[in-house]
């Protein structure tokens, strides 16, 4: 596993813990909800890890299991 994949393995459990649910829009936007009470720093990492549309990749691979 490399180490944007398992960036991206880390950030997507961690807000399936926190009760957060990533999905992806039209333009491969990353969303996730509910926002409240998210850490700035997890925006941002949410923004880096979809920089080449990986995280989208990630979330549309995991949503089809």
């Amino acid at each position: 596993m490399s180490d944007i994949e398992k960036r991206i393995s880390q950030f997507a459990e961690k807000m399936k813990s926190e009760g957060r649910v990533l999905s992806v829009m039209d333009g491969g936007w990353v969303a996730v909800s509910p926002t409240t009470g998210m850490a700035a720093f997890d925006m941002v990492e949410m923004t880096k890890l979809n920089a080449k549309g990986y995280l989208a990749a990630y979330v549309l691979a995991n949503n089809e299991k």
